[in-house]
C-alpha cells in the first residue's frame, strides 16, 4: 500500500524528476528531494524505518502500544480502514 503512492502522485514525481535532470546528484540525494518535495516514496525507507521500530521494540505492534497507546482493537480498526 505504501508504494502506491508514487502511483497517485506520479505526475509530481516526473515534474520533480525534470526539474533535476541537469544537477548531478546521487541517486540517495535525488531520492531524498523526490520524498520531500514531489511525494515520492522508496521501499528502503519504509524498510529502515520498520527495521529500527523493530529493533527498539520487538515489532511494530510494539511501538504502536508502547509509544500510541494503540491496542489489538484500534489495530484491527485501522488495518479494516487503511488495508485492502
Amino acid at each position: 500500500d505504501y508504494l502506491l503512492t508514487n502511483t497517485f502522485n506520479a505526475e509530481k514525481l516526473q515534474a520533480g524528476r525534470e526539474a533535476l535532470s541537469g544537477i548531478s546528484l546521487s541517486p540517495e540525494r535525488r531520492d531524498i528531494y523526490l520524498f520531500t518535495t514531489a511525494g515520492g516514496v522508496f521501499a528502503r525507507f519504509m524498510e529502515n524505518a520498520m527495521a529500527d521500530l523493530e529493533s527498539a521494540y520487538g515489532s511494530i505492534e510494539g511501538y504502536l502500544s508502547a509509544e500510541l497507546g494503540i491496542g489489538p482493537a484500534e489495530r484491527g480498526i485501522l488495518r479494516r480502514k487503511y488495508l485492502e
